[in-house]
């Protein structure tokens, strides 16, 4: 026998290294995190600014909009960091001390919309979220995209 009837293939590295490279504990992805500039572009205007991640964050802490609700659509290339920065803004969220007042749900990639429905309502308490949560034990994984648009609509609604 040699080292190489040790060394592990491609496949054993990816199975072991690269989940751990990709999900470290918050203590460690926070020391290895590099700060990001981010260009904001405004939907009315169309006008771009840069600004900060830290600026990106405090935008998330907003509390005086107009229709209660906030979207902020994280965009770009892929490999460029969206998903590193999402990561960021849920790891700063759940240190503040008003955490618990917070309903912050991180989708993870390909996930079905019955899953997305199910991260939402997690943790939701009342008669209202219990017939939805058991309506959705029945429903069905594959619906057309008219179903899954006017499903997704409800839901947000309610």
């Amino acid at each position: 026998m040699s080292l190489a009837d040790f060394w592990p293939t491609e496949k054993n590295v990816l199975e072991c290294i690269k989940p751990e490279a990709e999900n470290p504990r918050d203590e460690v992805f926070l020391a290895i995190h590099q700060p990001m500039q981010l260009e904001k572009r405004h939907f009315d205007n169309g006008s771009k600014s840069s600004v900060s991640e830290q600026d990106l964050f405090e935008s998330f802490l907003t509390e005086d909009l107009p229709t209660g609700t906030l979207l902020i659509p994280i965009i770009g290339a892929s490999g460029i960091g969206k998903s590193h920065i999402v990561r960021w803004l849920d790891v700063q969220l759940r240190q503040r001390k008003d955490a618990n007042t917070r309903h912050v749900i991180r989708i993870p990639k390909n996930c079905s919309l019955k899953s997305v429905l199910r991260r939402i309502l997690e943790g939701l308490k009342g008669k209202q979220y219990d017939q939805i949560k058991k309506q959705l034990l029945s429903a069905r994984e594959k619906l057309t995209g008219i179903q899954s648009e006017e499903l997704v609509i409800s839901h947000l609604l309610i």
